[in-house]
């Protein structure tokens, strides 16, 4: 097997191209992952500081989608609520 550091075009392939799309749309454990927080702090984000997302299915099996865009508008507004 050859080392990476013979091959600089190796590292390269590993490394996305695309970046995320405005348009994707997250699970509620995604973004939690992506905020390194607990799903539950993103759900009381959702219920009670007004994140928005929707759900899908009802009861118990329901599921919430959050929208990139939506949740990186909804992050500034709270840090600049946050530096008042």
């Amino acid at each position: 097997m050859q080392n990476t550091q013979d091959r600089p075009d190796a590292v390269l392939a590993v490394i996305p191209t695309e970046t995320p799309s405005q348009h994707e749309y997250l699970t509620l454990e995604e973004l939690a992952t992506l905020m390194r927080c607990h799903p539950n702090s993103v759900r009381n984000a959702i219920k009670y500081n007004g994140l928005p997302a929707f759900r899908i299915g009802s009861g118990k099996a329901g599921a919430y989608r959050i929208l990139r865009s939506a949740f990186l508008e909804w992050q500034k507004k709270q840090m600049s609520a946050g530096q008042k």
